[in-house]
C-alpha cells in the first residue's frame, strides 16, 4: 500500500464475494451480509462488473475459458474466506485479529467475540466512511485499528492491545489477501510476532505460489492478478511454496501448520457443484497453530 491511496484490491475482492452471492447458481459457499449495503451493489452492477471481468479474461486463454476463468478468479476471494470461517468456528478462540481486513469483515456479525480489523489507515478510514455513508451501525465487537503493520509488525500486539485485545489469551489471526503485496522478509516478521502469542492462537493465511506451478485455469487467473491495473499502485512482492512456507511458518513459534491447495479446496466446498466453479492452482491456504 502507498500512503494516500486507500486499498483498490479489498473492494474488488469484496465486490467478487458479492458476485458469487447474487449470481452464482445455489448453494452459496460464502455469504457476507455486509458488502452489497456498504458498496450499494444491486444486481445490475454486478451483472455489469462481471461482464467486464469475463472480457478481460479472454485476453489470458480461448475464449471458451473466459467464464471459467472469471469463476475460478471469485473463488479465489470466496473460498478462503469460507476456509476461515470454517476454521474460526471449528476453534473456540475467543478473539478474531484481522490482519488487512478490508471489507472482509462478516465474522463480527456472525459471533459476539472481540473482532480487531486491522489495516492501513487510508484503508481503515474509507471502510469507516463506507458505513457512515451507508447508514449502516458498526458491530459492537467490531474495532478499527489503524496501522500499517507490514512496516512495524513490532508494534502490532501492543497497539491491539490499547484497543482492548488480551495479549495474554489466544486468538484467531485471518491474513488473507495480504502476503503478496509482501516481501518475505516482512511476511515472516509478521508471522514471528503472531507465533510470539499464547499456545492456541492459530493464523488462517491465503498467499500466491510461484508460477511455475501453475497450469490449465489456475495459470490464466495468476496471469489475470498479475496483469491487473492495480498493481501499478499495489504491486506484488512474493509467491510461497506450500510446502517451504510451512516450515518457515514452524520456525516463527508455530507447532503446526497444514496447507489446503486447489484440489482439496474442491474437495471441501466444490465437489458437488456442477457450475465449474473451482479454486486456482496459483495459491493455497494454510491454517496454522502456536
Amino acid at each position: 500500500m502507498q500512503r494516500g491511496h486507500r486499498s483498490a484490491t479489498a473492494e474488488f475482492s469484496a465486490v467478487l464475494r458479492a458476485i458469487h452471492m447474487v449470481l452464482d447458481p445455489e448453494p452459496c459457499i460464502f455469504v457476507d451480509p455486509v458488502v452489497q449495503p456498504l458498496l450499494k451493489l444491486d444486481r445490475q452492477a454486478l451483472a455489469t462488473a462481471l461482464q467486464g471481468q469475463q472480457a478481460t479474461a479472454v485476453r489470458y486463454g480461448d475464449p471458451q475459458y473466459a467464464v471459467r476463468v472469471a469463476a475460478s478468479l471469485r473463488m479465489f476471494t470466496v473460498l478462503r474466506s469460507r476456509f476461515t470461517r470454517d476454521a474460526f468456528f471449528e476453534s473456540g478462540l475467543e478473539q478474531i485479529v484481522l490482519l488487512g481486513a478490508g471489507l472482509d469483515l462478516s465474522l463480527a456479525s456472525e459471533t459476539d467475540v472481540p473482532v480487531f480489523a486491522v489495516d492501513h489507515p487510508d484503508t481503515s478510514r474509507w471502510v469507516r466512511g463506507l458505513f457512515a455513508d451507508a447508514g449502516l451501525p458498526v458491530d459492537n465487537n467490531l474495532h478499527f485499528v489503524e496501522m500499517d503493520f507490514a512496516e512495524r509488525p513490532d508494534l502490532l500486539l501492543p497497539t491491539l492491545a490499547e484497543y482492548g485485545f488480551q495479549p495474554d489469551k489466544p486468538a484467531f489471526f485471518v491474513w488473507l489477501g495480504v502476503q503478496p503485496y509482501l516481501t518475505i522478509e516482512h511476511v515472516l516478521q509478521t508471522a514471528r510476532v503472531v507465533g510470539s502469542c499464547p499456545a492456541g492462537t492459530q493464523l488462517a493465511t491465503d498467499f500466491l505460489t510461484p508460477d511455475t506451478s501453475w497450469s490449465e485455469i489456475g495459470e490464466r487467473v495468476g496471469k489475470l492478478l498479475q496483469d491487473s491495473p492495480h498493481r501499478e499502485l499495489e504491486p506484488f512482492k512474493s509467491y510461497s511454496d506450500p510446502a517451504a512456507l510451512k516450515k518457515q511458518l514452524l520456525a516463527c513459534g508455530f507447532t503446526m501448520a497444514r496447507s489446503v491447495e486447489a484440489e482439496e479446496a474442491d474437495a471441501l466446498y466444490c465437489s458437488e457443484r456442477t457450475d465449474g466453479l473451482s479454486y486456482p492452482n496459483c495459491a493455497a491456504m494454510i491454517l496454522a497453530e502456536v
